[in-house]
């Protein structure tokens, strides 16, 4: 394993979005090779997991706690059909079916998150936007569990809409860096909130209400 910085140099950053539709990380021109950016299209599934998950026992054992961890028992391993110069397949293999069944949008989303954040060899950048897109709140809460364990090894920033996100960061230490972006007449206004504030408001409330309520406006920046 590569020599880590020190820890302080690393963080999960929240980027909470209000009122914006889509929010890229890497605009076009920037460095993409120093970040893995994440998309919808599933087109790098079998890559991002197949040779880890045949070679590597540490990360199959983690790829099968965290499908243990959403289905339980149901989950048996994943199984792939690699054919040159044609699509390679993904299966899951279930335990009340005899046949591996191709995966759904939200298996398939949620095995390309957690396939990236245990990465033993993570880029300096993780961005995933809209982490919680298909997937059912068990799900976002397994992998804010290991977005804030990758956090401990490079730099990951996450943009989200769901306060189950938001709420599973209660008790993560030390406080993830949380921005609000909101589009007020025209302008797109960040703010990052201050770690002291939203410690002292967990105290009281959930993260996620605040955010349901849209009361999250209402604690104070860092520069406050």
């Amino acid at each position: 394993m590569s020599k880590l910085k020190e820890k302080s140099d690393y963080g999960l950053q929240i980027r909470v979005i209000a009122d914006v539709s889509h929010v890229k990380l890497c605009q076009p021109g920037n460095p993409i090779r120093y970040a893995d950016i994440f998309d919808n299209t599933h087109s790098r599934l079998v890559a991002a997991i197949y040779p880890l998950y045949q070679n590597d026992i540490d990360f199959h054992r983690e790829i099968y706690e965290a499908m243990s961890a959403v289905f339980g028992a149901e989950y048996e391993l994943l199984s792939f059909l690699i054919r040159p110069r044609l699509r390679d397949q993904l299966y899951v293999n279930w335990a009340s079916l005899v046949q591996p069944q191709t995966p759904s949008d939200d298996v398939k989303w949620f095995l390309y998150v957690i396939a990236t954040l245990i990465n033993p060899n993570p880029p300096p950048i993780i961005a995933i936007d809209r982490l919680e897109t298909n997937l059912h709140p068990i799900m976002q809460q397994i992998a804010m569990e290991y977005a804030i364990e990758a956090a401990r090894h490079t730099r990951v920033h996450i943009t989200t809409q769901s306060p189950t996100i938001l709420e599973s960061l209660e008790d993560a230490e030390p406080m993830p860096i949380i921005t609000t972006v909101e589009t007020l007449d025209g302008q797109t206004n960040l703010r990052t909130l201050s770690a002291k504030a939203v410690l002292e408001y967990a105290k009281h409330y959930s993260l996620g209400d605040l955010l349901r309520t849209n009361e999250i406006k209402l604690i104070e920046s860092e520069m406050s």
